[in-house]
Order: C-alpha cells, then structure tokens, then sequence
C-alpha cells in the first residue's frame, strides 16, 4: 500500500520536476540502462577529479528515475546534464526533451529479465519461460511495444550491442549528442571504470540490494549475448518473429 501511495506521489512530481535540459533515457528493463548510468556518473566523477568508480548505492542516490526520486531536487553533477532514468512508453507529457533509447536483443532481454524476476524474494510474476515470454506487462508484447513508442520521437538510439563491441566509441557519440566538451581520456577513463568487470567487482564487495534478491543472486548477472539460445524453444522463436513482423522492428 505505501508503495502504491509512493508511486501515486512520485510520478506527478517527478513529471512537475523534469527540466528542459534534462536528457530522458528510455530502456525496458535489463537492457543496460545501468551501464549507461554509471558512465554518466563515473564521468561526472572523473571530470571533478575524483579517484575511483562509483558504486551501487551512490548511483541510486544521484542518478535519479522518474516516479522513483525527487526530482525536485537540485542536480550536483554538472558539466554533465541530468539523465533522467525511465522504463516507462513515451509519453506526450515528456514533450520535446532530448532522449535516449536504449534497446538491446529482446531474446536477451526476456532472458534476463526473467532470471532477474526469479531472483529477486518476492518476484511479481511466477511462472514458465515460455509463459513469461507471452506476458503483456513483462514478456515480448511489452518490449515491442515500449520500443515501438519511442522510435519515432528519440533523438539518438544506440544498442547494448554497440557498447558491448566499442563502449568508448559509443559513449563517445553520447558525450557528443549532449554538447560536451569531454577529453577522450577522460571518456575512457569512466568508461573503465563502469565496466562489467568493474561493476562486477563492486558488487563482490556488497551485494546489491540484499533485502530484495534471494542470496546467491547477482545484479550483474552475465552480461553475454545470445544467452537467449539457452531458454527458448522452437515455438518461442515464432511468437518472436510473429511480433519482430508485426511491429516492423528489423534492428533484431
């Protein structure tokens, strides 16, 4: 009930409280959108001058989400702008802010996603792969149909499968997008130090969350693509291309 009451609050103020300069980054879940948000973070950090990478509970502290954070709040990260985290369709409330999708194999996506749900203690959805994959809130149809909402209004779209070949040229053309003046080095810089490998290593330390996932269950879970192989069936592909056809979505 208070997270329904919380949800109820934050949304309309997180709505009163984005900026013009504010950037959105638009993703369905388990699509990267952390990676993303630590580069931001960790180059914040390295432009200041800072030693070190971030962690997990900074991020959430600064990097904010709509219906999740204050968005009210003053931003403290400049040069960078705020990058405004949403797994949210588009809406036409978001106006002509600048955005970015995120978008990343949706067979990969359902597949982390669904162990993500599995791991957590109270997952809100329990039940088969194939029956995961086909429902409306967390399967394929929700996927297509959030990324099919953005398409046709973000300003730049880039994939999980562009920074898993060349994070550093990638961000780059980010950095470039936002209009700022960034030194190579120090892109690479926050690059590594958002790394999975880096990531990874933070969370040995301390476990992500841990009133949330069930032990033994890690936030950075793989990271691999084509992980998908090992969980769909024969009839799970044709509903895919059934969808993959229907909303004309060739990136995949």
């Amino acid at each position: 009930m208070l997270a329904r009451a919380r949800l109820l609050l934050y949304y309309p103020l997180g709505l009163a409280g984005l900026r013009r300069s504010d950037v959105l980054l638009a993703s369905f879940p388990k699509s990267g959108n952390t990676w993303v948000r630590f580069f931001f973070c960790n180059l914040a950090g390295v432009l200041a001058g800072r030693e070190g990478p971030v962690g997990f509970g900074e991020l959430d502290r600064v990097m904010p989400e709509l219906g999740v954070s204050n968005l009210l709040a003053p931003w403290s990260l400049a040069p960078v702008p705020r990058v405004v985290k949403t797994h949210k369709r588009r809406w036409s409330l978001f106006g002509a802010r600048r955005s970015i999708l995120l978008t990343r194999d949706p067979r990969d996506v359902m597949t982390s996603f669904y162990h993500f749900e599995s791991g957590k203690r109270r997952p809100r959805i329990e039940s088969s792969f194939s029956e995961f994959l086909r429902h409306p809130r967390f399967g394929l149809p929700a996927w297509f149909e959030h990324t099919a909402s953005w398409l046709d209004s973000n300003n730049v779209w880039i994939t999980y499968e562009a920074l898993k070949e060349d994070a550093v040229a990638t961000f780059s053309e980010l950095t470039r997008y936002l209009e700022l003046d960034v030194p190579e080095p120090a892109v690479r810089e926050a690059v590594a130090r958002s790394s999975f490998e880096t990531v990874r290593g933070l969370e040995e330390t301390k476990r992500h969350k841990p009133e949330k996932y069930k032990k033994g269950y890690r936030f950075t879970r793989s990271g691999k693509r084509g992980g998908w192989k090992e969980l769909f069936s024969d009839e799970d592909l044709e509903y895919y291309r059934e969808l993959k056809a229907r909303y004309s979505i060739r990136a995949y």
